[in-house]
């Protein structure tokens, strides 16, 4: 019996950006950008002992950002005649911290 320690790094980092393209009556419209920006950082630590048990710690954060001017600064009454829902683009962070205990599952006797 040896006891196994374990590291488990993971960083993810997204940007995007889009753009809306419309012709009315001949006149090409221009519109703002649209863009987005994820970042999310998962760090595991896995340590293995005897009997088949392990202990598992883990941390995860992210962060997210966009920007959609059909959404930004709208609100509910802002357009004539038109009612809308007055939301506005996702913005967030999120962290989570995890600990678990894991058992190795043994084959049945005489099973294949």
């Amino acid at each position: 019996w040896r006891p196994a320690l374990d590291l488990t790094l993971n960083f993810l980092r997204s940007r995007g950006s889009g753009a809306y393209a419309t012709t009315f009556a001949g006149e090409r419209g221009a519109f703002p950008a649209l863009v987005s920006a994820h970042r999310a950082v998962d760090a595991r630590l896995r340590y293995a002992f005897a009997g088949g048990f392990a202990l598992t710690a883990g941390v995860y954060h992210e962060n997210y950002r966009a920007a959609d001017w059909a959404l930004d600064g709208i609100e509910p009454d802002s357009v004539r005649n038109v009612l809308t829902f007055g939301r506005s683009s996702p913005r967030y962070r999120n962290s989570v911290v995890a600990i678990s205990v894991e058992r190795a599952l043994r084959p049945l006797q005489g099973g294949p």
